[in-house]
C-alpha cells in the first residue's frame, strides 16, 4: 500500500512538472469535461449505537478506541454543466476505522522476551463510486467551490493489525483480514469546500477539506449499531483534454 501511495504522489509530481512549464496561467478554463487523479489523508473513526442491554460494550469501547490515519485515493471526472455548476463522479479505495489506546502488560518477573505493550488497529477497506455537484462561487485564478455528493460504498475486508512492543524497544506487526459478518454495501454523505488554482490552460490543483460519514452501519447486528467517518485534506490534480 505505501508503494500505491508513492507511485500516485509520483504522478502528481510529474503532472505539476509539466503543467508548470506549459501554457501560461488564467481564470477558470470552463471546459466541458476535465478529469483528475486525488489523495484524501485523513483521521477517521467511529460513532456507536448499542441497544440499552449493550451499553456496558458502548461505553468500554469508547474510553477504549481512539481516531486513526487514513486515507483515499481516486479517479475522478467532470462534467461542465452551466457557469457555475458541475457535475463529479470518482472512483475511490479508502480505508477508515479507528484504533485502541496503547496498553501496557505489566509481569512480576519482565523479561526482554515478554510483551510490554500492545495497540490494535481496525481499518475497514472499501471500492466506492461517489457522485457530487460541484458549485462555483466565482471566476478567477483561485475557484472556490462547494460539494456536496454521496457514495456508494462496496466493502473489502476488515484489516486487523496488531502492534507488540517489547522491554528491549523491538516491535512486532501481526496482519489479519475478515471479509464475512460486515454489511457488504454502504450509503455516505460527503461534504466538501475547495479551492481551485489554474497552473495553465489544461491543468488546475484543487485543495478541499472533505468530510464522509456513513449512513449504514458497518455491523449489521441491529444491537450493536457502528458508523465510519473521516475528515481530511483531498488534494486533486485535475487535467483537460481540451484546449
Amino acid at each position: 500500500m505505501m508503494l500505491m501511495k508513492r507511485n500516485v504522489l509520483s504522478v502528481l509530481l510529474a503532472f505539476l512538472l509539466h503543467a508548470a512549464n506549459s501554457q501560461q496561467v488564467g481564470k477558470e478554463s470552463g471546459h466541458k469535461y476535465e478529469f483528475g487523479i486525488s489523495y484524501l489523508p485523513s483521521i477517521s473513526y467511529r460513532s456507536l449505537r448499542f441497544s440499552k442491554s449493550q451499553e456496558f460494550l458502548e461505553t468500554l469501547r469508547n474510553s477504549n478506541e481512539i481516531p486513526k490515519y487514513s486515507f483515499s485515493l481516486a479517479v475522478l471526472a467532470q462534467r461542465r454543466l452551466n457557469k457555475n455548476g458541475a457535475v463529479q463522479v470518482a472512483l475511490s479505495f479508502s480505508n477508515p476505522g479507528y484504533k485502541t489506546k496503547e496498553t501496557s502488560v505489566i509481569w512480576e518477573s519482565p523479561r526482554p522476551m515478554y510483551p510490554a505493550f500492545h495497540q490494535v488497529s481496525f481499518s475497514y477497506q472499501y471500492l466506492s463510486v461517489a457522485a457530487g455537484y460541484r458549485f462555483m462561487l466565482n471566476d478567477a485564478k483561485f475557484v472556490c467551490y462547494v460539494l456536496p455528493g454521496f457514495s456508494l460504498d462496496g466493502f473489502i475486508q476488515r484489516k486487523t493489525t496488531m502492534v507488540i512492543g517489547y522491554s528491549d524497544g523491538k516491535k512486532e506487526k501481526l496482519k489479519s483480514a475478515a471479509h464475512g459478518g460486515y454489511s457488504a454495501g454502504g450509503l455516505s454523505l460527503i461534504a466538501a469546500a475547495g479551492i481551485k488554482y489554474n497552473l495553465s490552460d489544461q491543468f488546475a490543483i484543487c485543495v478541499e477539506p472533505t468530510f464522509k460519514h456513513g449512513l449504514i452501519s458497518v455491523n449489521p447486528d441491529k444491537d450493536s449499531k457502528e458508523y465510519v467517518y473521516f475528515f481530511g485534506l483531498n488534494m486533486v490534480l485535475i487535467f483537460s483534454p481540451e484546449k
